[in-house]
C-alpha cells in the first residue's frame, strides 16, 4: 500500500464521474490552495479514553493552544529537565511494545491484491514522537465523548499535525501490552488527520517516507492543483467527540483482531465506516474483485423514465444553491426529449432547462443515443452511486461562448423507476471558451468558469428537500467545467 499515488487518483476521479468521453475544460487559475492553520491535535488520555485538542505541551508553559516551543521571541533552544526537547525524539518502529505487540499485528493485515504489500507501519513515521518527562493539560471530557465519566482521568499523550507528544512518566508504569495499546492509537489518529492534509501535504510526506524515491507518485504540479479543487480536505478543527470515538473504535477494533489475518479491504471499511479520510481509505479502491463494475448501462428511455418518474412522484431536485455565493432559490427543472442538430444529422437528445426566480432560465441540450453508460463510485456511508455527465452538444463552439455541463446522480433504490434508480440531485456547472486552436487536435478548446457575478455564473447544486452531502457530492461540485469541442465543431 502506498500512502496515495495522486495519478491513480486522477484516472479513478475521471472513470467515477465518466469523464472518459468528456473534454476535461483547463481550471486555470480558479483553484484556491487550503492553507494549512495552526495545529489541532489530541492523545492518548488514560483511565476513560483517549483525546484531542490542541497541540502538545509543557505543563503551563505550552503557549497558546500548545502549538508553540521556544522562547516568546520565536528562537532559542527549548527543553526540559536540562534536555532540549530533540533529544526526546524516537523511532517509534524500534520501541519495544512496537516489536512485541504491534508489528505482529499490522503484518496480520493482507494485500487484497496479489503481489501488493501493505505498509501501514508507514503511519508511524509520518509524525515526529517524543518521550519526554513533560506533562499536558487535559482534554474536556465532551470532547472526548466520556462526558458522563466521574473518574479522574489522565493525560498520557497529545498530538499536533506534525508531532507526537507522549508522558516518559506515566509510560514508564505500563507494561509492554498496554505501552503497545497507546502507541496503537497514537498510529491510528495520525491516520485520522490525514482528512485534515491538502494532498500537497501528503504528498511532501510520501517522498519524505520513500527518501525522495516516490515523487512520481504525486504527479505534476497541475495534478495536484486539479485534486486539490476536486477533492480538498475536510476544514482544519479541532476533534471533537465523535471523532474520538470513531478513532477509539478503529483502535480498539485492531486489538480485539490482534491474533486474526486481516484483509486489507476490510480494514479500509471499517476506517472508511468510521469516517477517516474517504480520498485515501475509498473501499471501492481496495476492491479484492477485478472484476467489479465501474459501470453500468441504461437505455435513452430508462434514463428518461427515471428522471421523469422524479417530476411525476414530486421528487425532482427543487432547491438551487450556488457553492460560491451561497445563495439558495426554489428553481424548476425540465427535461425534455429533443433531436440535437449536429454535423448535418439530428441526434436523439435530452433538453435540461433549469428556472429559479427572478434568473433568466439556463439550459444544455446533450446527446443519449440508444443508451447511455452511467459510472458507479462509493460515496462512503451513503454507499454506491451512479453519474451521468451531460455535455451541451452544439454544432458549432467560437471564443468567448457561455456553455454548461450537469451531472445527473442517481441512487438505487427499490420500488423506483423501470431501471431502478431514484434521481438524487443535479450539478450544474456553467463555463466560457478562451481559447480555440484547432492543432491541439486532443483538445482544442480551453474553457474557464466565469467570474460569479449572476445567479447562474456560479456552479449550482440543485438538490431535495432533506439532501445530505456525501463525500462524492464535493468531488464532483468541485470538478473542472466539461465543453464538447472537437476540430469538426469550432465555427
Amino acid at each position: 500500500m502506498k500512502l496515495v499515488n495522486l495519478k491513480s487518483l486522477i484516472a479513478l476521479a475521471a472513470l467515477a464521474f465518466g469523464l472518459f468521453a468528456a473534454g476535461c475544460a483547463d481550471k486555470g487559475n480558479s483553484s484556491r490552495e487550503p492553507v494549512l492553520a495552526g495545529t489541532s491535535g489530541g492523545g492518548g488520555g488514560g483511565a476513560s479514553g483517549f483525546g484531542a485538542g490542541p497541540g502538545p505541551g509543557a505543563g503551563a508553559n505550552s503557549g497558546a493552544g500548545g502549538a508553540s516551543f521556544g522562547t516568546s521571541d520565536s528562537g532559542g533552544g527549548t527543553g526540559v529537565a536540562g534536555k532540549v526537547f530533540e533529544s526526546y525524539i524516537v523511532d517509534p518502529l524500534q520501541l519495544p511494545a512496537y516489536k512485541q505487540f504491534i508489528e505482529p499485528l499490522l503484518k496480520n493485515i493482507k494485500a487484497d491484491k496479489p503481489g501488493e504489500s501493505v505498509k501501514f507501519e508507514l503511519f508511524f513515521k509520518i509524525k515526529t514522537w517524543y518521550i519526554a518527562p513533560v506533562e499536558f493539560d487535559k482534554i474536556g471530557k465532551e470532547a472526548l465523548g466520556i462526558s458522563f465519566v466521574q473518574s479522574n482521568t489522565e493525560q498520557i499523550a497529545r498530538q499536533s499535525l506534525k508531532e507526537v507528544w507522549i508522558n516518559e512518566t506515566i509510560l514508564g508504569k505500563m507494561d509492554l501490552r498496554k505501552q503497545a495499546e497507546l502507541h496503537l492509537h497514537e498510529m491510528v489518529m495520525s491516520m485520522y488527520f490525514y482528512k485534515f492534509l491538502t494532498l500537497k501535504e501528503i504528498c511532501k510526506t510520501v517522498v519524505l517516507l520513500s527518501n525522495g524515491k516516490d515523487k512520481e507518485g504525486c504527479g505534476s504540479a497541475a495534478d495536484i492543483a486539479l485534486l486539490e479543487k476536486m477533492m480538498p480536505p475536510e476544514k482544519l478543527r479541532a476533534l471533537n467527540d465523535e471523532d474520538n470515538e470513531n478513532i477509539r473504535f478503529v483502535t480498539g477494533w485492531m486489538l480485539q483482531n490482534l491474533d486474526k489475518p486481516i484483509q486489507e479491504s476490510e480494514f479500509v471499511r471499517v476506517l472508511a465506516a468510521k469516517g477517516f479520510d474517504h480520498r485515501m481509505f475509498n473501499p471501492k479502491n481496495y476492491s479484492a474483485d477485478p472484476t467489479e463494475e465501474s459501470f453500468t448501462k441504461i437505455t435513452s428511455k430508462e434514463l428518461y423514465d427515471t428522471i421523469h418518474g422524479a417530476k411525476l412522484t414530486g421528487h425532482m431536485p427543487r432547491f438551487c444553491t450556488g457553492m460560491n455565493h451561497g445563495k439558495t432559490k426554489d428553481c424548476h427543472v425540465q427535461v425534455t426529449p429533443t433531436d440535437i442538430a449536429f454535423q448535418g444529422v439530428k441526434l436523439p437528445g435530452l433538453r435540461l432547462t433549469v428556472e429559479a426566480e427572478g434568473e433568466k432560465p439556463v439550459s444544455l441540450n446533450f446527446n443519449v443515443g440508444d443508451e447511455q453508460t452511467l459510472s458507479i463510485f462509493s460515496d462512503g456511508d451513503r454507499g454506491n452511486a451512479l453519474s451521468l455527465a451531460a455535455i451541451d452538444t452544439v454544432a458549432k463552439v467560437k471564443l468567448g461562448d457561455r456553455l454548461y455541463s450537469a451531472f445527473f446522480v442517481f441512487r438505487k433504490e427499490e420500488n423506483a423507476a423501470q431501471s431502478g434508480l431514484t434521481l438524487d440531485y443535479i450539478v450544474l456547472k456553467p463555463s466560457v471558451i478562451v481559447s480555440v486552436d484547432k492543432k491541439r487536435e486532443q483538445n482544442p478548446c480551453h474553457a474557464r468558469e466565469p467570474r460569479v457575478v449572476d445567479f447562474f455564473d456560479d456552479v449550482i447544486l440543485i438538490k431535495r428537500e432533506g439532501f445530505r452531502e456525501g463525500f462524492a457530492d464535493k468531488m464532483i461540485v468541485n470538478m473542472p467545467p466539461l465543453v464538447y469541442c472537437s476540430t469538426a465543431n469550432i465555427d
